[in-house]
């Protein structure tokens, strides 16, 4: 685009990081969300707690630590009952 139109490349370059803020922060919570079963408001909070406390490997062990907590406190809540 930019080799063809310097309109064109800002038009692309604006594209582009719509679509990269749309897919990251809204489609990947909630596909990743639905299929865990959490909601995706958690998701991200999860994955931002994680980056923040442990970096990297924070955000990698995220999500899966939710889901144990989450599946664990069910256990105790239906143990309880």
């Amino acid at each position: 685009a930019f080799m063809d139109s310097i309109n064109k490349a800002i038009y692309v370059t604006i594209g582009f990081i719509v679509i990269q803020q749309l897919e990251g922060d809204i489609i990947t919570p909630k596909i990743i969300g639905e299929s865990v079963g959490i909601h995706p408001v958690y998701v991200i909070l999860s994955i931002v707690i994680g980056a923040k406390t442990l970096g990297i490997t924070g955000m990698l062990i995220a999500l899966p630590v939710i889901a144990s907590f989450r599946l664990i406190l069910r256990y105790f809540i239906r143990g309880i009952k």
